[in-house]
């Protein structure tokens, strides 16, 4: 019983790490398709359908049956990076193919820009969360073992 604070302290660190790795991993999709869009002019049906995301494996899933707001929207709750971050890639998905290459490049840019702030905002941030979540939980996990005994 005394474990159950621990394991909850411990979902919850597990929890802002892969919010992290998910921030790495829509940074290179977003990479990827910016290169894709300018150099090769690829439609975005075949630009997907060759994304790995081992962090996002649904979510890549979902791009080859779906457009990339309604692969975002139907992995929400798996997706766990920041509301904010969130809405700015819906508002990037729901502008995406709607025009010339240029504006999409651009597009791509502003995002980037903004999940490259949330990575280094994350990099500094995660630590400290993951050390306070262990921390509370191994405490409170203690607590409930003294309160036992």
């Amino acid at each position: 019983m005394a474990m159950v604070p621990l394991l909850v302290g411990c979902s919850s660190a597990l929890r802002y790490r892969r919010g992290q790795r998910q921030v790495d991993e829509f940074i290179g999709l977003i990479e990827e398709l910016r290169a894709k869009i300018r150099y090769y002019k690829l439609p975005l049906g075949e630009i997907f359908a060759e994304l790995k995301l081992p962090h996002l494996t649904q979510f890549s899933h979902d791009l080859r049956e779906m457009s990339f707001g309604e692969a975002l929207l139907n992995n929400r709750g798996a997706i766990v990076i920041g509301d904010n971050c969130f809405e700015r890639l819906l508002a990037f998905a729901s502008e995406l193919g709607k025009s010339g290459c240029d504006e999409q490049v651009r597009n791509c840019d502003a995002l980037l820009e903004a999940l490259i702030k949330e990575r280094d905002r994350l990099s500094t941030e995660v630590p400290k969360q993951m050390k306070i979540s262990l921390s509370l939980g191994g405490m409170a996990g203690a607590m409930m073992l003294l309160l036992f005994l």
